[in-house]
């Protein structure tokens, strides 16, 4: 899973790619976060919401799939 993050200011895309382990391990941590390392640090992804945008957007995600 690749979730891509562009801001307005920036001329490049700002990637995450997401392992099947990775997405396994926040499923068994119920967190949605996750860090990874870079050549300079690391960079993280978090949702963090109510529980009801949480559910809503797991929605979304699942009614895209065909």
């Amino acid at each position: 899973m690749e979730i891509r993050i562009k801001y307005s200011v920036s001329e490049r895309k700002h990637s995450m790619i997401l392992s099947e382990a990775e997405l396994n391990a926040m499923i068994e941590s119920g967190q949605i976060e996750i860090t990874q390392p870079t050549p300079k640090g690391s960079k993280s992804f978090t949702i963090i919401g109510t529980d009801e945008e949480k559910r809503l957007f797991a929605e979304a995600i699942l009614s895209s799939i065909e």
